[in-house]
C-alpha cells in the first residue's frame, strides 16, 4: 500500500502536515478531530463495542487457564533472555567496567612516616 500512495507525490507532504496539525496547540486538531469524528462514532456504537470487548476479554481468560503451565515456561525463557540480553548491553555500554581491575594505577600517597616528619618540621 506504501508503494502505491508513495506514487502521490503529495502523499508525504500531506501526511506530515496532518501530523503537524493534529500536535500544533494552536490549531487545537486533535480535539477537533476527536470532537466532531471519533466520539460522536463511538457514542453511536459504544453497546456493540463493549460486547466485542467482553467476549474478547473471556475469550482471553479462558485462553489464560487453559494455558497457564505453558505461559509460565514462556515467563521463565523471556526473563532469562532478558537477563542475558540486559548482560549484553550492560558490555557494550560500559566496556571499561570489565576491565577496571586490570587499569594502570596512579602514584600512591606517601607513607604516613613521611607525613608525620614534615609535620614536625613545621613545628619547629
Amino acid at each position: 500500500m506504501a508503494f502505491v500512495l508513495g506514487r502521490f507525490s503529495f502523499y508525504y507532504y500531506a501526511k506530515f502536515t496532518f501530523l503537524v496539525w493534529l500536535q500544533f496547540p494552536s490549531g487545537n486538531g486533535a480535539r477537533h478531530l476527536y470532537a466532531r469524528h471519533l466520539r460522536p462514532f463511538l457514542l453511536r456504537h459504544q453497546a456493540r463495542l463493549d460486547q466485542i470487548m467482553g467476549f474478547v476479554s473471556s475469550q482471553m481468560a479462558k485462553f489464560m487457564s487453559a494455558r497457564y503451565d505453558e505461559l509460565q515456561v514462556l515467563k521463565a525463557i523471556f526473563c532469562r533472555f532478558a537477563m542475558a540480553a540486559n548482560q549484553v548491553v550492560k558490555g557494550v555500554v560500559h566496556p571499561g567496567q570489565a576491565q577496571e581491575r586490570n587499569q594502570i594505577e596512579g602514584p600512591t600517597s606517601p607513607p604516613s612516616s613521611q607525613i608525620d616528619d614534615s609535620d614536625s618540621d613545621l613545628k619547629e
